[in-house]
């Protein structure tokens, strides 16, 4: 909806260990170490260690199996790739990117504790 902030640091989420992954009717909620979160309300793409990259839109429970496969990874490198894509690469070698595909609503949040850090 607003666009990634090109000065805003993901660097935060770097070495955070995936814990858990929580699906909802078009939501997840990634959960990371030390109380942070990252809920995502749009499209995303998981692109495997191979290469393979499989697309989700609209509806997110088909990519159930691919994101808990990223449980107990850590993030080693958090980056938009541009102001509508936020890119995470997972020390299995997985990289799962997050868009900014909505005009309306908001696209994802990360929160930690009760702190909104970022509003896509």
């Amino acid at each position: 909806m607003y666009g990634i902030n090109k000065n805003f640091d993901f660097s935060f989420l770097h070495n955070l260990e995936l814990i858990s992954v929580h699906f909802a009717n078009r939501e997840v909620i990634l959960h990371f170490g030390v109380d942070v979160s990252i809920n995502i309300i749009s499209s995303i793409s998981y692109t495997n260690a191979e290469g393979v990259c499989t697309l989700y839109e609209e509806d997110l429970k088909p990519s159930a199996e691919n994101l808990l496969s990223l449980l107990w990874q850590k993030v080693e490198l958090a980056e938009p790739i541009s102001d509508k894509i936020l890119s995470l690469t997972f020390s299995n070698n997985v990289i799962i990117n997050i868009y900014d595909d909505s005009e309306i609503y908001e696209s994802f949040v990360i929160q930690k504790g009760k702190k909104t850090l970022a509003v896509v």
